[in-house]
């Protein structure tokens, strides 16, 4: 699983959206940083593996580039694209994402990406360095790693529970219209939250697309919020519409923004989970937030879930 490149002093060069693209790469190195790094991230879920380590690789050998990025998960996504082309280098970009700032133990351990290491004692002795256990066993400090320096966080403030989560969204479609929530008052609803760029959020959608087929009869509806790779709102608009487009989906989806708009845009969904797509909310007939799910989505639980709501007193 890919994690989101950000660079240093990207919200405050949003201004430079309104500059035609080939203005922007060639004018700002931000955004030349931002136009690699998701240039890698399509060919990665293309499985061009090769391509997607050369960008990367660019953005780490460009001075200029490099200053302004997260050397880190940069180092950490060359690991995923190396080790799914089962090279042994994937654990040397492995060791430079640690160096460099990445310090998510458990995503690392859960990354499907990276499975092919597993069992690697390189990849363990990784992994326990870093804070960590291996894996398989618990990821919770171990009295070795306590040697390991401790990453200060900032504290960060409770999420809302879903009791205030409703459907009242002020987002405009993709295409630029507004959307009446009402159009799906009194159905059940699953909100779907993520981003076209995201690997499970894909994978997912076929599922979810035949699903909401087979219950358009039975006051069903599906509503997604897309929040996208790019903070450039033209580039995420036709990521999202050539993504409806391959997968021929037919629900309304509300552009939110990009990825770091989620913390804002649905501060309900804790931080840990904001890269875990696709995010779903189940709400009733009533309105009423009753289930949220998270990560690779397990179909089974869903259609319960669903059904079971389906099946309540009007």
């Amino acid at each position: 699983m890919r994690m989101r490149l950000t660079c240093i002093g990207v919200l405050a060069a949003m201004t430079i959206a309104s500059l035609p693209a080939h203005a922007q790469a060639k004018n700002d190195p931000t955004q030349e940083a931002m136009r690699l790094n998701a240039e890698a991230e399509k060919a990665h879920q293309a499985g061009d593996y090769d391509k997607a380590i050369a960008n990367y690789q660019k953005i780490l050998e460009t001075k200029e580039l490099a200053a302004i990025s997260q050397k880190g998960i940069l180092y950490y996504n060359m690991a995923c694209a190396k080790a799914l082309k089962g090279k042994k280098e994937a654990l040397d970009s492995l060791a430079l994402a640690f160096q460099n700032g990445w310090n998510k133990i458990p995503d690392t351990l859960q990354d499907p990406d990276l499975m092919s290491l597993h069992g690697d004692p390189k990849f363990d002795a990784l992994v326990k360095g870093a804070g960590g256990a291996p894996a398989g066993q618990a990821t919770a400090k171990t009295a070795d790693a306590s040697k390991a320096p401790e990453i200060a966080k900032p504290a960060e403030t409770p999420a809302p529970s879903l009791d205030t989560v409703h459907l009242d969204f002020k987002y405009k479609t993709i295409d630029d219209s507004e959307f009446d929530w009402g159009a799906v008052k009194g159905k059940t609803v699953a909100l779907l939250i993520g981003g076209s760029w995201h690997s499970q959020f894909k994978k997912a959608t076929p599922f979810l697309v035949k699903f909401a087929d087979d219950h358009k009869d039975k006051n069903f509806a599906v509503v997604s919020l897309q929040f996208e790779l790019l903070p450039i709102d033209e580039d995420n608009i036709t990521d999202a519409k050539e993504y409806r487009k391959e997968f021929n989906v037919t629900w309304p989806m509300l552009y939110a923004g990009d990825f770091d708009a989620m913390a804002t845009g649905v501060p309900f969904v804790k931080e840990e989970l904001r890269n875990k797509h696709p995010i779903v909310v189940l709400f009733d007939t009533k309105g009423k937030a009753r289930q949220m799910m998270s990560g690779t989505l397990d179909e089974a639980a869903f259609a319960k879930a669903v059904e079971a709501l389906l099946a309540e007193p009007k």
